[in-house]
């Protein structure tokens, strides 16, 4: 997703911070993960992801992003001290949430999909197919009213990926004033996630834990 961030020049359309950890838990441990250089390449985590020949070469012309760290200006030092109340999230329109896992058998949801709901964002998510699927079961809305959804069901990651990156291109595409009348037109559905989440599904989780 970076890559192709990147090469479609949107990088400065956003904010992005990039961590990058030279080793992998698929290695061994303590040793530098490199990059493939050449070839039509399987991604670092899992060899069932296999990339065409565009998005290869397209990930491999900006590997060099792979190889630093990088940290927007408007994310603060402190960020770390409130992360489910993130002053630079507030001051974008939408959240590309990257989940912990993608070329995966089952949805996983972690922190960094509940934070959307809490912070009143529209979310795409990169994750697992049927994500989406699983949070609208949990009783959540998402945003098919406003964007086609359908990628979240495709089991093809590759497809599936790109998909969602047709999604945010879109999105790029569309000038400020169109966004905030956007934002505006699915406030309901971002009151709903928040409230929903705080007064019902953290309660009922809690409940469930504590009852096992």
């Amino acid at each position: 997703m970076l890559s192709l961030l990147a090469e479609y020049d949107l990088l400065k359309k956003g904010i992005v911070s990039w961590w990058f950890n030279q080793t992998s838990r698929y290695n061994t441990p303590n040793t530098t993960y490199k990059l493939p250089k050449i070839g039509i390449i399987n991604t670092a985590y899992n060899d069932d992801f296999p990339l065409d020949e565009l998005t290869s070469n397209i990930f491999l012309k900006h590997q060099t992003l792979f190889n630093k760290n990088f940290i927007h200006d408007a994310i603060d030092s402190e960020v770390n001290n409130d992360r489910w109340n993130l002053n630079f999230c507030k001051k974008s329109f939408l959240q590309i949430t990257c989940e912990t896992t993608f070329s995966y058998p089952r949805p996983y949801i972690s922190e960094k999909t509940i934070r959307n709901f809490l912070l009143k964002r529209p979310f795409i998510i990169v994750g697992s197919p049927g994500t989406i699927f699983q949070l609208q079961k949990l009783g959540f809305k998402t945003f098919n009213d406003f964007w086609n959804e359908s990628y979240d069901l495709d089991k093809c990651h590759l497809t599936r990926l790109q998909k969602i990156f047709k999604i945010v291109k879109d999105i790029c595409s569309k000038d400020i004033d169109e966004l905030q009348n956007i934002c505006y037109n699915m406030s309901d559905i971002l009151e709903y996630n928040a409230n929903h989440y705080i007064t019902y599904y953290a309660n009922k989780r809690l409940e469930t834990l504590f009852n096992d």
